[in-house]
């Protein structure tokens, strides 16, 4: 029973992620977060009733290392009290200020009723919410894995082939039979990016697939040298080739990458594990395989999916010259100086999308809301701490998961598959922000909680009890409030750092979102709009303050410092409308100042 719920939860909620977007919308991670912690819930209350020590439920040090950094990230959103502010650094002091005073005075005009003043540790509330809600999604996940049997594990690492094949067939539809530019399945609108699928763009979709590609070829490795088995063998095989092809066609450069380290890094295991047997065959049927990839993009009747392929492939031969490449690395570099201002505690979880533009050296229109590389965002977001957590837990599963492997509690191909998978994410978070997605998130957290299950003998050695009412009690007092608040309270809390939110919130709404996100540009460049509806030239010069303060926030965008300099001039300040335009001509040569002020230069 406690396998068939398992199974239940983990594939209906795979399912519904993988129709609805990705998980993209803040309702979808709701629903998908609430329902895993009330299925955690009756899987550990089972299994504790069925087969515990009496001394309550065992948590493993992984489980309370992941709790710890899920207790992190909920604190830096909390709500803290005005007097609390001088201890969360000066440079969040100094912020806070700035947000505190401008609504003061903005409430002082009439202009709106001052909202309760209390700021949190994230530069992005919102944001870090979701981010909550992505690791507990992640946990429940881990923690359903973690219970399957040995077989149902078997059961899952097949379903997720079987969408892993759903995915690269319909992906392939979307993306070349019958394209639908800026839809996720041809439903839903994304406004930017190249959607594949389900996905905002084909590199996670690519990176998706390379995950699940890892599994059928664990899968076939199994059924590789069994006579008896020959048909699953010649199953996963075509199921690893469809996904290979949809990877290739799919022109993502790091979801090939991933791909091919993954099919390597599996042979070589094999090598090393001195199992020729197996290795030699399997080595001659990727070669195959391949082979067949090549051939069929050869042979594929429409000419532009060749050409383009081609093209976006060769580019590999030198992949640090390519545009995508040097502009990471710009971005990369500056989120040092990012890192170094908020060096202990960082951003908050998403807060780099709101912190980032003050320290951008490209004049670039185009701004990165995410660093393009996970390591890079953990440690701006999350300072040394969360680096320090982060690894903690990583080094306590793999030490879980290799003992695991060592003894009886894990399958040599279901290893090898979590080995596959580890490598795919590990590669690929190191070019893209991946597991920002809760589809691929909850996949892979599910794959590496089939590592962590429980062994008898071994886990009364390296683990507490904690009352089971407790555990419980826990898991579905998450499960309820996440239910709860998105019932009553919509998801409206969770969009105050999108753009399309910002841009056609009322004053009151930005005052609120200026509390939640205080660096954030966007905001209070139209909060400072928005107060010019009245025409009063104290309004006037009161925005004008407040667009001011959105280009401290991101000095290298022209299009701010040309709304500079049409308020210094509405107020009647032409020395500083003149300065602001000469410092929009310097970032765009051919944007020039209003003729008006020609006599002025």
């Amino acid at each position: 029973m406690i396998n068939i719920i398992a199974l239940a939860a983990l594939a209906c909620t795979v399912v519904f992620l993988s129709v609805w977007g990705g998980g993209i919308f803040p309702s979808s991670v709701c629903i998908v977060s609430a329902l895993l912690c009330f299925a955690a819930a009756v899987v550990v209350g089972m299994r504790s009733g069925k087969g515990g020590s009496g001394r309550g439920v065992r948590v493993t040090a992984v489980s309370l290392a992941w709790a710890a950094t899920i207790l992190l990230v909920a604190l830096s959103a909390v709500p803290l009290f005005g007097r609390l502010d001088a201890l969360t650094g000066i440079r969040r002091c100094d912020e806070n200020t700035l947000v505190r005073l401008a609504i003061r005075d903005a409430d002082d005009l009439g202009i709106l009723e001052s909202p309760r003043l209390r700021f949190s540790l994230s530069r992005n509330r919102a944001g870090t919410l979701r981010i909550l809600l992505l690791v507990i999604t992640m946990l429940g996940g881990a923690v359903l894995s973690a219970s399957l049997s040995p077989r149902s594990r078997e059961y899952y690492l097949s379903f997720l082939v079987l969408l892993g094949i759903a995915m690269a067939v319909l992906g392939f539809w979307h993306q070349w039979i019958r394209p639908a530019d800026k839809t996720m399945w041809w439903v839903f609108d994304v406004p930017h990016g190249h959607p594949v699928g389900c996905f905002v763009n084909r590199s996670h979709y690519a990176s998706f697939l390379a995950m699940l590609a890892a599994m059928s070829l664990a899968l076939f490795v199994k059924h590789l040298c069994s006579v008896r088995t020959i048909i699953f063998a010649v199953f996963y095989g075509v199921a690893f080739l469809v996904m290979s092809f949809s990877i290739v066609v799919s022109q993502s450069r790091g979801g090939l990458i991933s791909h091919a380290a993954a099919t390597v890094g599996m042979l070589v295991y094999l090598l090393a594990k001195r199992r020729p047997r197996v290795a030699v065959p399997l080595c001659v049927a990727v070669v195959l395989l391949a082979a067949c990839v090549a051939v069929g993009i050869a042979k594929v009747p429409t000419a532009d999916l060749r050409a383009e392929t081609v093209a976006r492939i060769s580019t590999l031969r030198h992949p640090t010259q390519t545009a995508s490449a040097q502009s990471r690395f710009g971005v990369w570099r500056d989120s040092i100086a990012l890192w170094k201002d908020y060096a202990l505690l960082g951003v908050g979880a998403n807060g780099f999308r709101m912190t980032f533009t003050r320290y951008r050296t490209s004049t670039a229109r185009h701004q990165f809301i995410q660093a393009e590389n996970e390591y890079v965002e953990l440690l701006t977001e999350g300072g040394l701490l969360g680096v320090v957590m982060v690894i903690v837990v990583v080094v306590l599963a793999a030490g879980r998961w290799r003992r695991n492997a060592k003894g009886d509690g894990l399958q040599s191909h279901v290893s090898m598959a979590i080995g596959g998978a580890t490598v795919v994410v590990a590669v690929h978070n190191g070019m893209d922000f991946p597991m920002h997605v809760p589809l691929y998130a909850l996949v892979y957290a599910s794959i590496i909680g089939m590592a962590l299950t429980a062994v008898p003998g071994l886990a009364e050695k390296r683990c507490v009890h904690i009352p089971r009412v407790l555990v419980l009690a826990l898991l579905c007092a998450t499960g309820l409030c996440i239910a709860t608040t998105a019932a009553i309270g919509g998801t409206a809390a969770y969009r105050t750092d999108r753009s399309d939110y910002v841009m056609n919130a009322d004053t009151d709404e930005l005052a609120r979102a200026l509390i939640w996100s205080p660096t954030s540009w966007q905001t209070w460049y139209h909060f400072g709009t928005s107060t010019w509806k009245t025409g009063k030239r104290e309004h006037l010069e009161f925005g004008a303050s407040c667009v001011e303060r959105a280009v401290t926030y991101d000095p290298n965008n022209y299009l701010l410092w040309e709304a500079v300099g049409w308020a210094r001039f509405s107020v009647g300040d032409d020395y500083g409308a003149r300065k602001a335009y000469e410092r929009m001509n310097s970032l765009r040569s051919w944007k020039k100042a209003p003729a008006i002020l020609d006599h002025q230069y």
